[in-house]
């Protein structure tokens, strides 16, 4: 191609550099997952002046989109006409003020929070036979962070790292929970707090994965009774022996997200008097 190219510049029309995130925004959108996750962010602002939760939450959701992982990386986005309108906001906020936000939002609350709609994403996927992986992986650190520890670190030997522990389907690669520990605590024994195994002498009955939140409270990520054990009344002792576990080391509550269809876990939940919280609905669209 050669010769003279005519360039206009058009001062009404909008424009992105991440178009194809439009089609994602309008699955979020009519399917609600966007105004549930919206809904119930435990975000309080007193100030008339302050960002919406739209604001705050849109521009935390890009910016992670655009594989940004700093917060001076936000500026970025500022120039996007296109995809914070299609999420309902007003403006793309500062680095600062996404900052002081995320800083609001209570830990314990906002962990269970994200918690809740990580885990309703996967349950579906769960009725279907998987094989459980854990993976470390070492994330060098840079700055004064909790837990920079110097310890190993292959790639940075001397700076100091933390270790992230990750629970995945095998397969498909889908986590269902990380959990981040000091950099010297990379061995796989650094992993058993957050899992749990129930043996029926030395097989394997059922699994754990579990999360003890700073309020006393304790969250199941995932629970598994092995197939060859389920509709044999194992399902019932396991729980109630979690719960006697739970309470001994003085845990006060117990949450956990489960699938709608699966009528025997429904069941199980509400004959052990635990209380259930208006349902989310979650979408997974398949090939073909």
């Amino acid at each position: 191609m050669a010769g003279r190219v005519q360039v206009r510049w058009e001062n009404e029309s909008a424009a992105t550099p991440m178009g194809q995130l439009a089609y994602f925004i309008e699955f979020l959108t009519l399917t609600e997952l966007w105004s549930r996750w919206l809904e119930s962010c435990p975000l309080n602002y007193n100030s008339p002046n302050a960002p919406s939760k739209a604001d705050v939450l849109g521009t935390w959701m890009l910016s992670v989109l655009a594989g940004h992982k700093r917060y001076s990386h936000v500026t970025a986005i500022r120039c996007d006409g296109v995809n914070p309108g299609l999420l309902g906001m007003d403006k793309v906020i500062s680095e600062d003020a996404l900052r002081n936000a995320l800083k609001r939002i209570p830990e314990a609350q906002g962990t269970a929070w994200l918690d809740r709609h990580l885990s309703a994403s996967v349950a579906p996927l769960l009725d279907a036979p998987w094989i459980l992986d854990t993976d470390t992986t070492v994330k060098p650190l840079y700055g004064h962070q909790e837990g920079a520890v110097v310890s190993y670190n292959p790639r940075k030997p001397g700076r100091p790292s933390h270790s992230y522990h990750t629970y995945l389907m095998a397969g498909l690669r889908q986590v269902l929970g990380v959990e981040v520990r000091a950099g010297n605590e990379h061995a796989a024994k650094h992993t058993q707090p957050g899992l749990l195994k129930i043996l029926d002498d030395e097989t394997l009955i059922a699994f754990f994965i579990i999360e003890a939140k700073e309020d006393g409270s304790v969250y199941w990520h995932l629970t598994v009774v092995s197939p060859e054990f389920q509709g044999r009344g194992y399902g019932r002792r396991t729980w109630l022996a979690m719960l006697r576990q739970h309470n001994e080391k003085g845990h006060n509550a117990v949450s956990t997200t489960i699938s709608a269809r699966n009528i025997s876990a429904l069941n199980l939940y509400s004959s052990l008097s635990f209380r259930f919280s208006p349902p989310d609905m979650t979408f997974h669209w398949t090939k073909g």
